[in-house]
């Protein structure tokens, strides 16, 4: 039997939100410096639809994901550690917001996977349900730490991640806010029809990206307390063997009393 332990996770939450920011932020430059996009405040997925960005754009997305999957298995487990099946409510929020946040990283994954410019529509489906389920995941987490205070938290972190949400919501509420606007929504530019629409929805995309990376921030201090151990063990001494314990045909099936 072998026992592997990891203590503070911290790093954890901290790269799922560096590898999301990076791939954003890196794209948005190579994409303006190639001329791929104009400067006023493109939406994301536009700086990350044409090479060589939109690789680097995809490749951390993957990682951002990866690691948001990771994150949100050991959160959920820790709050089941942590309420020990005592609170029915703490139970049922933690197992549904898990169910969100993972539905959300497969969203992201699709938005990774298919840019802008090529599928649309699968496109618009991952940005919608990352954005959505992103949202419900963050306000259910939320939820729960409200109902860990006062025992495991302080009423700070209850109300900031709050705060975050409220942030969120009014920013997914303005981006679907979008003016009308004929020309190719990378190319816009200053004086054209609907451009302030595209602008002001464009920096609610930003903001809520960025906001967003904010809550997995809010894990670190949390995560660092965290003891993380597996355990593994062998069922059978040869590989092959059937983990299954087989009844001996030597042995009577019923023990005969005499």
């Amino acid at each position: 039997m072998s026992l592997s332990t990891w203590s503070g996770l911290g790093w954890l939450p901290a790269l799922t939100g560096i590898f999301l920011a990076c791939g954003v932020v890196v794209a948005y430059i190579i994409a303006v410096l190639h001329g791929d996009v104009t400067p006023y405040m493109p939406f994301i997925s536009e700086t990350g639809t044409d090479p060589p960005q939109s690789g680097i754009f995809s490749i951390c997305l993957f990682c951002s994901g990866s690691l948001g999957l990771i994150t949100m298995m050991i959160r959920y487990m820790f709050i089941n550690e942590l309420n020990k099946g005592r609170h029915k409510k703490i139970q049922i929020t933690n197992q549904i917001s898990l169910f969100c946040g993972f539905t959300a990283i497969g969203g992201m994954m699709v938005v990774a996977v298919y840019p802008m410019s090529t599928v649309s529509l699968a496109h618009d489906i991952g940005a919608y349900t990352l954005f959505i389920l992103g949202l419900i995941y963050a306000s259910l987490q939320t939820l729960v730490t409200y109902y860990l205070y006062p025992d495991y938290n302080g009423l700070t972190i209850c109300r900031f991640r709050l705060t975050i949400v409220l942030l969120c919501l009014i920013c997914l509420v303005t981006k679907f806010k979008s003016g009308n606007y004929n020309h190719p929504r990378r190319l816009k530019q200053l004086g054209e029809k609907g451009f302030r629409g595209l602008v002001v929805s464009s920096t609610a995309e930003w903001t809520l990206a960025l906001i967003f990376i904010t809550f997995f921030f809010t894990y670190i201090r949390e995560f660092q307390n965290i003891l993380l151990q597996i355990k593994i063990c062998s069922s059978g001494y040869h590989l092959d063997e059937v983990a299954i314990k087989q009844t001996n045909e030597r042995q009577p099936l019923i023990n005969e009393q005499v």
